[in-house]
């Protein structure tokens, strides 16, 4: 928006400064505080790096769209790597994620068929916000978005505010060998993953994430 907010300081930065009457008073038209519109309750900073992917958890629907059945399977691809070694913690796993991107933040591009998206990746985000049990999958982090197998389009509505909202969905299947397959997913709205689904067995379930408008496939 271009906007260039400014805060200067009035009074001595020593003292307290009692709350205006009324500070805390929830709107109810908007379920926050009054003065706050719906939907920008939340640090604009600490979004726009990924670092807060929804305000206050919020839960976003997928709005209904015309989808076909899939008359085939998901293809599955060779890792083309090894999958990552289990960890203990989280510090582990952002130490991980860090080695998988090769960075604290990076951007990583799917450049095909005329089709140009660029998606930010923060490792401590993402590392913090996967479960330990999915070490094995996080190797494969660049891949789901550099070499989706489909990409899908889908508007999502939040469940709170009414907002309304254009995601991706990038989704990759990947034979680990072993007879051990995995499922990827990513959703990515403005530019920023929203969050991260690993999928460790062959299941129908990937279909439920094969929705939307059909934007990609390989």
């Amino acid at each position: 928006w271009r906007c260039h907010c400014r805060a200067v300081a009035v009074t001595d930065p020593s003292k307290v400064t009692p709350e205006p009457q009324g500070w805390r008073e929830i709107d109810p038209k908007t379920d926050t505080q009054v003065g706050i519109d719906k939907g920008w309750d939340y640090n604009v900073g600490e979004a726009w790096r990924g670092r807060t992917p929804d305000a206050k958890g919020d839960s976003w629907e997928p709005l209904p769209y015309p989808t076909q059945p899939k008359d085939k399977p998901l293809p599955l691809d060779l890792p083309g790597r090894s999958p990552g070694p289990p960890v203990k913690d989280k510090q582990e796993m952002v130490a991980a994620v860090k080695s998988a991107l090769s960075g604290d933040e990076v951007f990583v591009s799917f450049d095909k068929k005329d089709i140009r998206m660029d998606v930010y990746m923060n490792a401590e985000w993402i590392g913090n916000h996967l479960e330990l049990d999915r070490a094995p999958f996080v190797p494969f982090l660049r891949d789901i978005i550099t070499d989706p197998a489909e990409i899908y389009l889908l508007f999502e509505k939040n469940v709170r505010t009414g907002r309304v909202r254009l995601s991706v969905n990038f989704i990759k299947g990947i034979d680990i060998g072993k007879g051990k397959t995995g499922f990827l997913v990513s959703r990515v709205n403005d530019g920023y993953p929203q969050g991260w689904t690993f999928i460790p067995t062959r299941v129908k379930g990937i279909d439920k994430f094969r929705k939307g408008k059909l934007l990609y496939e390989r």
